[in-house]
């Protein structure tokens, strides 16, 4: 199965592109069970690969300052992963207040973040090696109306 999000994100990452990062992740423990080794035997391996989309620039109305449109590719799939591991290298997903430190209350009346699931690939059970895929585009007018971001020109 394979599984591809996009996430806008607060700032730009500075560090070599395309990035993999991996840590041990307690299920349920939220960032506090987010660790690079654990002895805990509860803990499972957390891995995910990003980049960022180039050719779209994202702007925040709200607080004026620079976003990036990361394509994630989920290796593993732990419950809040993608939030959890994104913050911990200082690019939290805009209006994740569970993950985001620096939000103090939500932007969006209906709570939704700017993850995005865009791509779904796995075997069909039948036909064994058809595969079946799915994919949808981002959602920009919620995005634009609920959290103020809006694509540049």
């Amino acid at each position: 199965m394979e599984k591809r999000y996009f996430a806008c994100v607060r700032g730009i990452p500075e560090e070599e592109i395309p990035k993999k990062i991996t840590h041990r992740l307690i299920p349920g423990k939220g960032r506090r069970g987010l660790t690079r080794t654990s002895s805990d035997l509860n803990a499972r391996e957390a891995v995910l690969t990003y980049e960022p989309v180039r050719s779209i620039v994202i702007h925040d109305k709200m607080r004026s300052q620079p976003c990036t449109l990361l394509d994630i590719h989920l290796v593993t799939g732990i419950k809040h992963q993608i939030r959890a591991q994104l913050a911990s290298v200082n690019l939290p997903i805009i209006n994740d207040t569970r993950y985001d430190d620096s939000v103090t209350q939500r932007r969006s009346k209906y709570g939704i973040i700017a993850l995005h699931a865009y791509y779904l690939s796995f075997e069909h059970p039948v036909r064994g090696n058809s595969p079946v895929q799915a994919s949808c585009k981002i959602p920009w007018d919620a995005w634009e109306e609920q959290l103020g971001l809006f694509r540049a020109a």
